[in-house]
């Protein structure tokens, strides 16, 4: 009976119940913005809220950006990436974004690591702690929130475009940022904490958030430039194509380009379904 843990019987940690209550009163304080789907905590590998932003049209809500969210309280607010972990932030698809609960002051306060995603991306570190007291060689700080909001600031009737507002930028910057980036390149995103009590007149965010400043990073990730330079030119040459502006000779230029790149060992057309674009194009010149 020693090996029986003393928590097993009508008990519970008191800091995993105030995780649970955090999170519950984080999942009410989106909705009034977003649709929201939690994670089961069997399935929690690091996402607790699956959410989609919605935009109001009338007395229609539609469905947008879709993003990721971690909800930590204020007094365990550590988000912790090592090995594995950061392999899956490197290739996530969809926004990911911790959350600070403070059960005290009822405020959720929302972080972006657009930041951090440099280092992310092209440092060889394999142990990550996003956390606002760093103290550890492995801790890195959240620096201010994105965006704070309180309980009392969710019933107000323009809270839902204020959010809107600051998140849909956001959203749109940091789909594009996580792509790109495997390429080693970055784009920061501009912004401050925003706040509903600071909104404007017309009850959206002053000075949303934008992309600002591009910077390259050399890499010698073959694999990856390929599969992006395979992602865009053929989709390019499809639309030089289909534009309506067509001048004569587009088609040896398109295939020159082709050419040269298949010079430099690259092939952007293995099954040779650019001459068949080419044809089209004097087909219509015609």
């Amino acid at each position: 009976m020693s090996d029986v843990p003393e928590n097993m019987g009508g008990r519970l940690a008191a800091n995993f119940r105030r995780a649970n209550l955090a999170e519950g009163l984080a999942i009410q304080m989106f909705r009034p913005f977003a649709a929201v789907a939690p994670v089961p905590r069997e399935e929690d590998h690091g996402v607790d809220l699956i959410c989609t932003l919605l935009k109001k049209h009338g007395n229609v809500l539609s469905a947008e950006n879709s993003f990721l969210v971690q909800v930590k309280t204020s007094s365990a607010a550590n988000f912790g990436f090592h090995g594995e972990g950061v392999d899956w932030l490197k290739q996530l698809k969809l926004p990911y974004f911790p959350v600070i609960f403070d059960l005290e002051a009822a405020t959720l306060r929302l972080y972006s690591l657009d930041k951090w995603r440099f280092v992310i991306f092209s440092s060889v570190i394999r142990n990550y702690n996003f956390t606002l007291e760093p103290d550890g060689l492995h801790d890195f700080p959240l620096s201010k929130p994105l965006m704070t909001w309180s309980l009392s600031d969710c019933v107000h009737p323009d809270f839902p475009r204020w959010a809107y507002s600051v998140l849909k930028p956001t959203l749109t910057h940091e789909e594009e940022a996580q792509q790109t980036a495997r390429t080693a390149r970055f784009r920061t995103l501009e912004g401050r904490d925003y706040r509903f009590a600071d909104r404007g007149a017309d009850g959206a965010a002053e000075s949303p958030p934008n992309s600002g400043q591009v910077f390259q990073h050399v890499t010698f990730d073959e694999g990856t430039i390929y599969r992006r330079l395979e992602d865009a030119l053929g989709p390019f040459a499809r639309w030089i194509s289909n534009r309506p502006m067509q001048q004569e000779g587009d088609d040896v230029r398109l295939l020159a380009l082709r050419d040269a790149f298949r010079c430099l060992d690259f092939d952007p057309d293995q099954h040779n379904e650019w001459e068949e674009i080419a044809a089209e194009m004097r087909s219509d010149e015609g």
